[in-house]
């Protein structure tokens, strides 16, 4: 019971943070529409470059047009929501540890892995995760497929895993600053690795497979919850995309406990 309200105090909590973050947002109505548009644009340029190449095959290593689709929604979909709820605290979280400005979370009765990861809210970001959205159904409709109950969850958790896997990538980048004092050079990686995810595992062999899919598990992301529509998706790998996410988060919960040892605040 005393877990269950810690539960909903969270949520509350986190609910005041959400909506103060949507009147800030809401004052600058302009940039917020030109942020709708641009990231909308950059996802019509991506779908254009694979609509132009399968005018000339059929299917990549087994992907079909729509199968790629299905991919690039999925991919853009948990992108968007990781952008919108994490990516935003990742920058700043640095900035707070190097000028000791963390003080406001670890003052507060709350866990301030949550306060530092969640405070702020990019509602761009997840106003376009709805694009990606409406990719995959109308992928899946083109596809003449419909999933069942049991393939809808299934999807549902691996897509909250993929997130997952985003945000501790993201926020181990950022509690390095504890120890190199500067860490903003790190996230340019994101970038580069997070664009794996975007095509088809298959594509990838040998040691750079093997990197991508355990120890860097950007494969992972967004292939494992289209495999489970696919019906490619194996029972092993099935539990590891369960799995993986949750494991890289209390790795990086580990690391936040050690990184605040080394933490210096504004006030000593």
């Amino acid at each position: 019971m005393v877990q269950i309200k810690q539960l909903f105090r969270y949520i509350r909590v986190f609910g005041y943070m959400f909506l103060n973050c949507l009147v800030r947002e809401m004052q600058f109505k302009i940039n917020f529409m030109i942020r709708l548009l641009a990231e909308s644009l950059w996802l019509f340029l991506m779908v254009a470059y694979f609509l132009i190449i399968y005018k000339h095959v059929h299917d990549i290593d087994g992907w079909t047009k729509w199968d790629m689709i299905l991919l690039l929604g999925t991919n853009h979909f948990i992108n968007q929501i990781f952008e919108g709820i994490f990516f935003e605290n990742c920058i700043k979280l640095t900035d707070n540890i190097r000028q000791g400005d963390l003080d406001f979370a670890l003052t507060k009765p709350m866990n301030s892995q949550f306060l530092v990861s969640v405070r702020y809210t990019d509602f761009a970001s997840i106003m376009n995760a709805v694009v990606g959205l409406i990719m995959v159904v109308v992928a899946l409709h083109k596809m003449h497929y419909v999933p069942t109950w049991s393939q809808d969850v299934m999807y549902a958790i691996l897509i909250l895993n993929g997130i997952l896997i985003y945000y501790t990538f993201m926020f181990s980048f950022s509690i390095l600053t504890f120890w190199m004092g500067r860490a903003n050079n790190l996230f340019d990686l994101y970038y580069q690795f997070s664009t794996f995810s975007r095509y088809p595992a298959n594509i990838y062999k040998g040691a750079l497979r093997f990197i991508l899919w355990y120890l860097i598990p950007m494969l992972v992301v967004a292939n494992c919850p289209v495999d489970v529509f696919k019906r490619t998706l194996s029972g092993v790998g099935m539990i590891y995309g369960f799995i993986v996410g949750f494991l890289f988060f209390i790795m990086s919960t580990f690391f936040w406990k050690k990184g605040l040892a080394h933490y210096r605040s504004a006030s000593s």
